[in-house]
């Protein structure tokens, strides 16, 4: 049987991994945003699509973290001093808020131009009388 201090410290390395993951996505949007940006500019569309996915994918980490993988004293164990820590979780929905912001400028972008590209979407009939 494991000793309650192997049993924490597991929670902290899950926390740890969980916190891991979110950064080296924080990292990953910030690489595909930049070396994407004339593209994005292009066609605004794939923009917001990119950064409303990398959004929802950074809120179910955030939830997680402030969850799942929160750090909790084990069944059996006897913890004095733990607190929880929501701050990086606050600080992962934070970064979604500013990608969902940054998908919505693109969102905005891309309307503004769907009145410019193509032919009009309007439908028309005509009705004949007899």
């Amino acid at each position: 049987m494991s000793s309650c201090q192997d049993l924490i410290d597991a929670e902290y390395r899950k926390f740890s991994s969980a916190a891991f993951a979110s950064v080296m996505l924080t990292l990953i949007c910030s690489v595909v945003r930049r070396s994407k940006w004339e593209t994005y500019n292009q066609n605004p569309r794939e923009g917001y699509m990119t950064m409303f996915g990398f959004a929802v994918i950074k809120i179910i980490l955030g939830v997680l973290l402030a969850t799942v993988f929160q750090v909790t004293c084990p069944s059996g164990c006897e913890c004095m001093g733990q607190a929880h820590d929501y701050l990086y979780p606050g600080i992962v929905f934070a970064v979604s808020l500013y990608w969902t912001f940054l998908g919505m400028k693109y969102y905005l972008m891309s309307n503004d131009r769907s009145g410019e590209q193509g032919p009009s979407t309007e439908i028309t009939t005509t009705t004949s009388v007899v």
